[in-house]
């Protein structure tokens, strides 16, 4: 291995993570801002429901993210997929919301720890099946 080879390598993966980077923190800016209650805020005073709803909307946004950047070496198809897939999980907090929890404020907000680990569980179901319909 050469050193062009090894430049190219540092700046190709320099751009996929630093990308990366900007994405996982717009779309935990975005996330909490659609959400009925601020993540933020109320993981700071130790609320576990909503650190694990967190958990799994963030998990689940990443992981459609790691198979694109595994199947592709194009920019541009990581930056289009990860946007998809950023609206995919907040489409499907939406869905939950609607269909099973129209309460969920109060439920997070109460830090029902079973309600998070339902949102975490769903995000992630949704992010798996992102994933794999993406490659």
């Amino acid at each position: 291995m050469n050193f062009t080879e090894i430049f190219q390598g540092a700046f190709s993966f320099s751009q996929f993570f630093l990308l990366g980077l900007v994405y996982l923190f717009v779309f935990i800016k975005i996330y909490v801002k659609v959400t009925p209650y601020d993540e933020i805020a109320l993981i700071k005073n130790g609320n576990l429901a909503a650190s694990l709803s967190l958990l799994g909307a963030t998990i689940g946004f990443l992981l459609p993210m790691a198979s694109v950047i595994t199947h592709t070496h194009l920019i541009n198809d990581m930056a289009i997929w990860s946007l998809i897939s950023m609206i995919v999980q907040l489409l499907s907090f939406q869905a939950i919301k609607m269909i099973w929890m129209p309460d969920v404020q109060e439920k997070i907000e109460s830090g029902n720890v079973a309600c998070g680990v339902f949102l975490l569980t769903l995000s992630l179901a949704v992010g798996l099946i992102n994933a794999v319909s993406m490659s």
